[in-house]
């Protein structure tokens, strides 16, 4: 049995599932994944601004299941993966367990897994069409891509939502899902970062972490680079306001919550997540529809964290090679 199967969405979660495809059944099928950025890696993702770079998506990841410990070794032992140690300030660290980073920067492992794949980026998916059992996917364009066998939609479940179509089995599980913005602050320094922390933990109501980015392993010691998360709440409660405004009131907190001095920044740029955590989780590795061949995986499945993005889109991965992996007596 063969087939060709779409992914949309060339995050971690869409990455995993085209691995677990590939790995499980390289001569069964073709996996052709869509991604409406230029790159990949979904929030796993880091903003160039010379000489400065910022990881102003996840800031670290922790590995809890033997699954994803099993998947990091590899990388970890190539250097790709390293682990990090931040001095920490303010209130206890928020993750128990060992931190680690993509290395050198935190795309790196997006472009790691990305590595042989068919992605099409730059290609935003809008629509999606059944005909004949095989599904037709027109993107923004108007350009129709297919026949697909199965679609896995591995994009933020508002997005999921406005994808599926309305007879997803899985659908009331997908509705069920909320998803929280977060504002995040780019702060870059001249020389090297003197601090004695490394990460601070603000127990206000606007800033949820201040991260050094240019302390992790792998980047560049030689300049600063300062990254602040914002609370979701606040972000929720601003999502619409003037980006300029909401940075500069981020610079403030920032600023008296670590005691430097804001006349120092040599750079500054903020960027707005809207689907950056999770408040409610599906509460399963992924949904589906067998009748449809439809698939969606993503954190938000489980819970606002890298490795569940990785698992969710790896179940899902191994749900649909299972299919191609089939004997014909495995039906009988």
């Amino acid at each position: 049995m063969s087939g060709h199967i779409a992914i949309i969405g060339a995050g971690l979660s869409g990455l995993a599932a085209a691995r677990a495809i590939t790995d499980a059944a390289p001569d069964a099928v073709q996996v052709t994944i869509f991604d409406k950025s230029r790159g990949t890696g979904g929030r796993m993702a880091t903003r160039y601004a010379d000489p400065w770079k910022f990881d102003h998506g996840a800031q670290y990841f922790t590995a809890r299941t033997s699954g994803f410990k099993a998947a990091l070794a590899p990388l970890i032992e190539s250097g790709d993966v390293a682990p990090w140690l931040p001095r920490t300030g303010l209130n206890a660290p928020r993750a128990s367990g060992p931190k680690y980073v993509a290395a050198p920067r935190m795309n790196s492992l997006g472009k790691q897994l990305a590595d042989g794949l068919d992605i099409v980026t730059e290609t935003q998916i809008v629509s999606m069409e059944r005909l004949g059992g095989l599904w037709h996917l027109t993107d923004a364009a108007g350009t129709v891509w297919g026949q697909y066998d199965h679609v896995i939609c591995a994009v933020p479940a508002p997005q999921a939502d406005a994808l599926l179509p309305a007879a997803f089995e899985d659908r009331p599980l997908l509705a069920e899902v909320k998803m929280l913005p977060t504002f995040t602050a780019m702060l870059g320094f001249a020389g090297p970062w003197a601090g004695d922390w490394d990460v601070l933990y603000p127990s206000g109501d606007m800033l949820n972490i201040i991260a050094v980015n240019s302390s992790k392993p792998g980047r560049d010691k030689s300049l600063t680079s300062i990254v602040i998360h914002a609370e979701n709440a606040w972000t929720a409660a601003h999502v619409d306001d003037d980006k300029p405004a909401v940075l500069e009131a981020m610079i403030i907190e920032f600023e008296k919550v670590s005691g430097m001095d804001a006349r120092l920044i040599k750079h500054k740029a903020i960027h707005r997540w809207l689907y950056a955590n999770v408040s409610e989780a599906a509460g399963q590795d992924f949904l589906f529809d067998t009748t449809l061949n439809l698939m969606a995986c993503g954190d938000w499945c489980l819970e606002g964290r890298v490795e569940a993005a990785w698992i969710s889109g790896n179940a899902a991965g191994a749900y649909v090679a299972g299919h191609y992996n089939k004997k014909p007596s495995d039906d009988a």
